[in-house]
């Protein structure tokens, strides 16, 4: 995967993003190939990080 794929696929699990409950500023989404990424946003909603995580 390019970097340019991995923005676009932060890009498109952005855009179905779940807040963590009990989190401060962590949301899940998904790509549409299924990848699982976790991201961390400020109050305002900008990406602070994003990263792919492994599922259980």
């Amino acid at each position: 995967m390019s970097p340019q794929e991995f923005v676009d696929t932060i890009n498109e699990a952005y855009s179905n993003k779940i807040y963590q409950e009990g989190s401060r500023g962590v949301y899940v989404g998904n790509s549409k190939e299924g990848i699982k990424i976790r991201m961390v946003l400020t109050d305002d909603g900008k990406i602070i990080t994003a990263y792919p995580t492994v599922s259980e």
